[in-house]
């Protein structure tokens, strides 16, 4: 410790010689700036402070006060930098050098950078919607159309069909039947009522502009391409505006948030140079075996399936599938990768072409998207470094306390009884209750029930006549009074009344039904016995084992640590702003 002290001293004054002439400049911030470094690992300023915003989150004590400020910093600086030493422990033992470790970052880095990506292009941008819009909408509540459906591949085929049934070759049920790609296709399409705001926005554009028995046009859906017939148009009358404006405003913005969302994935892919194959898809499902059954599939974890699946020639599986960044995938990719998948990850075949499309669809997100966020600058993103950091200090806390923390620890039975006796609040049960509820819904029955208690019925009887809990859970589970004294629970706070066995509250409301609880039993406080809590005993003992031999590496490592702190920069920091809550929201 003290020659990490000397050190942070001496590159101090150093720092502050180099900064001599710029000194006007330093009240200035910026979240790159490097607060500490742990044996040449940086920790900047940004991760700093929001890591700072974390725990003030999570523990009062990190509030920051003007009188605690110069404190809080160094306190939160000593957490990340005990941290950052168990990780270079890690390091050192090159348990981040496992396949495990690494394959389970990179996933991790690449979901939160997608996540980052989509609130900046698309939660960040999703616009302003006026009493106009709400209005608007709200002419369609109470509407509701039954329909019918057609999905195909193509716009091509769409629009054949339609000519066919407009000319009266085919009906629109037997177009189905034979021609829809749709697992529905068997029950004849038949979305049964679709009510306005449950659908995409080319849906729903036709659906309630047409009439009865009129075909659509082809319509681009997630399914492929698809034809609509409406059967029956019904319109109810809608509740108060006021009542569904919050409901209106909720669905306009996940529509905004899915329309966004697709031109955004579009933008990325077009910049990516990504092209679909489809002659090689249609390969692909003339291979492809039937859809599995879960009990098929309950079969294919206790046996060996035979690989590869689909069975592709040689000229066949050297078909380009699409290709991005220039470069062409191949259908022999495409089988290696349908190999290794669960049968239910795979794209399935009742799905048909566009199913194999969804799936290369997502997986080629799922690449393209963090490039995209990297060169937007996001990896460096306190959001992102804070939760990379956390996942990085989470996954190797845990295996270093495994490997070099619990792994030398034993705990006799000794050891552990001893602890048992000499801390028995730890095993002590407070007082707890058990009651008889009586529960109905209306008030006059409360009322009838209470009158007949009062006129001396036993509690039994009155609640085997009227309660709709006694046939089912009429006992409630031992409870502790300490715990049960919200004051939002009337329930309890009137059982806190009762004194002996036998009585019972007042009638009381609780959530919308009515009650009157009954004391059946009271269990005084105890020590719960040692054959009770053995194991648990056990599983202490050796905690508090674990966190006294983690405290006594960590000084070990502090002292042999290269620990350099910039108390300039650190000076600047503050607690972190608390993240967009509109984010969260969607």
């Amino acid at each position: 410790m003290a020659k990490a002290m000397l050190r942070a001293a001496f590159a101090l004054g150093i720092a502050l010689l180099l900064a001599a002439p710029v000194l006007q400049g330093c009240g200035k911030k910026s979240p790159d700036e490097i607060v500490a470094t742990v044996n040449g690992e940086p920790l900047t300023l940004g991760y700093l402070e929001a890591k700072w915003a974390k725990l003030a989150d999570n523990d009062p004590d990190f509030m920051p006060a003007p009188e605690r400020m110069d404190s809080l910093r160094h306190e939160v600086l000593r957490v990340i930098i005990n941290k950052e030493l168990i990780v270079d422990q890690a390091r050192q033992q090159k348990y981040t050098e496992d396949e495990t470790y690494r394959s389970s970052y990179e996933g991790q880095a690449n979901y939160r950078l997608i996540e980052l990506l989509k609130n900046r292009e698309i939660v960040d941008r999703l616009p302003e919607f006026t009493e106009e819009d709400f209005q608007a909408h709200y002419q369609y509540i109470g509407l509701r159309v039954r329909a019918r459906h057609i999905d195909v591949d193509t716009e091509a085929e769409a629009r054949d069909l339609r000519a066919r049934i407009a000319s009266g070759e085919l009906s629109f049920h037997d177009a189905v039947l034979q021609y829809s790609t749709n697992q529905d296709r068997f029950s004849g399409g038949d979305l049964n009522w679709v009510s306005f705001g449950q659908n995409i926005r080319p849906v729903e554009e036709a659906l309630f502009h047409m009439a009865v028995e009129e075909v659509s046009q082809p319509i681009k859906t997630p399914y492929g391409w698809s034809l609509f017939i409406v059967d029956e148009i019904q319109r109810d009358e809608p509740e108060e505006y006021a009542a569904v404006r919050a409901g209106i405003k909720r669905r306009l913005e996940m529509r905004a948030l899915r329309e966004l969302g697709a031109e955004h994935s579009e933008r990325v892919l077009k910049k990516h140079g990504f092209k679909f194959h489809w002659d090689a898809a249609q390969v692909i499902l003339d291979h492809m075996p039937d859809d599995p059954t879960p009990s098929q599939v309950r079969e294919m974890r206790t046996r060996t399936e035979e690989k590869p699946v689909l069975k592709l020639n040689a000229d066949e599986l050297a078909m380009v599938l699409y290709e991005l960044d220039g470069e062409a995938y191949d259908l022999q990719a495409f089988s290696d990768e349908y190999d290794r998948l669960h049968p239910f990850a795979r794209p399935m075949q009742s799905a048909r072409l566009q199913g194999i499309y969804n799936f290369i669809h997502k997986q080629v997100i799922g690449e393209t998207m963090p490039v995209e966020a990297v060169e937007q600058g996001l990896d460096k993103d306190p959001d992102f470094i804070l939760t990379m950091k956390e996942f990085e200090e989470q996954s190797c806390i845990g295996i270093v306390k495994a490997q070099l923390v619990d792994k030398p620890i034993e705990v006799s039975e000794a050891e552990a009884r001893q602890f048992y006796e000499e801390n028995p609040r730890y095993y002590t049960v407070p007082e707890q209750l058990q009651c008889k509820q009586l529960v109905v819904a209306e008030e006059d029955v409360i009322r009838d029930a209470w009158r007949r208690l009062q006129e001396g019925e036993a509690f039994d009887s009155v609640g085997e006549a009227l309660s709709i809990t006694w046939g089912n859970k009429w006992l409630t589970d031992y409870f502790t009074p300490d715990t049960t004294r919200s004051p939002d629970n009337l329930a309890f706070r009137e059982v806190l009344k009762l004194g002996e066995i036998g009585e019972y509250t007042d009638p009381f409301n609780f959530q919308g039904y009515w009650g009157i609880l009954q004391l059946a039993d009271r269990k005084a406080q105890h020590v719960l016995d040692w054959d009770e809590v053995s194991d648990k005993v056990m599983r202490d003992v050796r905690e508090l084992k674990s966190n006294a031999r983690l405290d006594s590496l960590l000084a070990i490592w502090w002292e042999d640590a290269d620990i350099v702190i910039n108390e300039r920069v650190l000076a600047k920091a503050e607690k972190g702003p608390a993240p967009n809550p509109d984010r969260e929201r969607f």
